[in-house]
């Protein structure tokens, strides 16, 4: 959201940066997990977790900044 905002980004844009730049990051370890670790499903799992975590946090924020504004 800083550096959005630093880069003289409306709020707007800068929350949809955040959020994006927070799911794909988990995604990203997922798939380097994946392809550098195919056996190792332990290796796995938390990248899974973050991944599925990052898109519940993301649509949370999403939501009550939509519904009641950002706070501040």
């Amino acid at each position: 959201y800083r550096g959005a905002r630093i880069c003289n980004c409306d709020r707007r844009d800068a929350r949809t940066v955040s959020i994006e730049v927070g799911m794909q990051s988990s995604v990203m370890a997922l798939v380097l997990m994946q392809r550098h670790f195919p056996n190792n499903l332990q290796a796995q799992i938390p990248c899974a977790l973050s991944a599925v975590m990052m898109n519940v946090m993301g649509a949370l924020y999403a939501f009550v900044w939509r519904k009641y504004g950002r706070p501040g």
